[in-house]
């Protein structure tokens, strides 16, 4: 299953805009992934790791290390499957 990723393209014309929107928009695929293989969405991972879901954006922006990758990825599988 392919998936595509749009992005908006930022208001302002400078480069280092764009390149810093492109670079986010790459981070913690994995769980981007998943969770569209799942059909959920940030909030519902927000809620399932008791946070808010700003706080989940926060943290997504940055690549989270790979330990806490997997381990969101495997609460993504478990939970999905709930009524949560």
């Amino acid at each position: 299953m392919k998936y595509f990723i749009t992005l908006a393209e930022p208001m302002r014309s400078g480069s280092a805009d764009r390149e810093q929107r492109r670079l986010i928009a790459m981070n913690n695929m994995k769980i981007r992934i998943k969770l569209l293989e799942h059909n959920k969405r940030l909030w519902w991972l927000a809620r399932i790791l008791e946070t808010s879901e700003a706080t989940l954006s926060r943290r997504l922006r940055m690549e989270l290390p790979e330990e806490e990758q997997e381990r969101i990825i495997q609460l993504i599988e478990e939970k999905a499957g709930d009524k949560a």
